[in-house]
């Protein structure tokens, strides 16, 4: 299991980070939140660290290949008509 950012899996897939999240919201697939670095934090703030979106690359392949399957399936059978 390799974690991976959205924007690599995104780029890989030739989409963008948003069709890879609405894949999460609909419950395809995971994406894990990592802390990537401790900054120093903007005036006024307590504290301050960026958080880093990651995917399991097989996970999201996996979700990509189904996709892609049940889309060519579908223009399989408006063909048909």
């Amino acid at each position: 299991m390799a974690l991976i950012p959205l924007a690599l899996a995104a780029k890989r897939l030739g989409t963008d980070e948003e069709t890879i999240k609405d894949w999460a919201q609909q419950g395809l697939l995971s994406i894990r939140r990592q802390p990537l670095k401790r900054s120093e934090p903007p005036e006024g703030v307590s504290s301050f660290a960026v958080v880093q979106e990651l995917v399991d690359e097989d996970e999201v392949m996996e979700v990509a290949e189904s996709l892609g399957w049940l889309q060519l399936s579908a223009e399989g059978w408006d063909e048909g008509e």
